[in-house]
């Protein structure tokens, strides 16, 4: 394929009228996105299961092809870009970590070198320095020699995140980055996400299951429900009150962090099961 060609113009992510199928029943997990994704953003997506969320990111990465409309980076089709050039541009984190064969930390942490190894190359120092790095920014330096099936999922996802690191990527594709993870690791997990989104300009996609979260770590959220965009914007109002009626029926409520100030959500109500508690006076 030759090489694409770059055009002058806007920059990032563009999709126009995007629809996507599932492989098997040929149903639509997409129908007619259109979405603008500017480099150095951070965007959190949320909706109910089945919404489309994934097949969005797979969709930025190249792994599956709009069935209508178009996806470009930089103003060139996506499918245009050569592979080699993807890989080197854009990582993507998986829901769960899933070796299918024994492989150590530090080796699996190299395979984000990949794309930027010569065909016939080792690691050189440019290549040891980001595992390195891509190591101690996750805190799994002291895992590197053990083997990743030996790890607990909530190490496996730094691990897997590490790897997405040592790629050096400009475009960092998480989809449901924290669902393995305790509340303190969720939280270090994403401290490491924005100081890279912060520090060098690095482009976040994150699918999240927890809006609290999604509030908390990306400056804007887009809430797809049936495959469609039904709110964009900051999370205030990405998580209107209105929008999540629309989106989850009327079982949530929107609050203000105490200290950060940003919206979140809480049940509208306890289960029916659990009585209402007594305040003592």
């Amino acid at each position: 394929m030759a090489e694409a060609t770059r055009v002058h113009g806007p920059r990032g992510f563009r999709l126009e009228g995007v629809a996507a199928t599932y492989d098997t029943s040929g149903a639509e997990a997409l129908c007619g996105v259109s979405l603008t994704i500017e480099p150095g953003e951070f965007v959190a997506v949320v909706g109910p299961n089945g919404a489309g969320k994934s097949t969005l990111l797979q969709l930025l990465a190249g792994l599956v092809e709009p069935s209508r409309g178009t996806v470009t980076l930089d103003g060139v089709a996506l499918r245009d870009h050569r592979r080699r050039d993807l890989a080197r541009r854009i990582a993507w984190l998986p829901q769960r970590l899933e070796p299918a064969f024994d492989i150590t930390v530090a080796d699996l942490v190299a395979l984000g070198r990949t794309a930027h190894r010569s065909l016939w190359g080792g690691d050189d120092d440019a290549d040891r320095r980001a595992i390195d790095g891509a190591l101690a920014a996750t805190d799994t330096t002291e895992f590197r020699g053990r083997l990743v099936q030996e790890l607990s999922g909530g190490e496996r996802q730094r691990v897997a995140l590490a790897m997405s690191l040592a790629q050096a990527p400009e475009v960092l594709l998480l989809d449901e980055p924290t669902t393995h993870l305790d509340p303190a690791h969720a939280q270090g997990l994403l401290d490491v996400v924005a100081r890279k989104h912060l520090d060098e300009g690095l482009t976040v996609v994150a699918v999240f299951h927890d809006l609290n979260l999604a509030a908390l770590a990306a400056g804007r959220v887009v809430v797809i429900n049936d495959g469609l965009v039904v709110a964009d914007g900051p999370p205030a109002l990405a998580l209107a009150p209105s929008v999540l009626a629309q989106t989850f029926g009327p079982v949530m409520h929107t609050v203000t962090h105490p200290v950060v100030g940003v919206a979140q959500v809480l049940p509208a109500r306890a289960p029916q099961s659990v009585l209402p508690l007594e305040i003592s006076r």
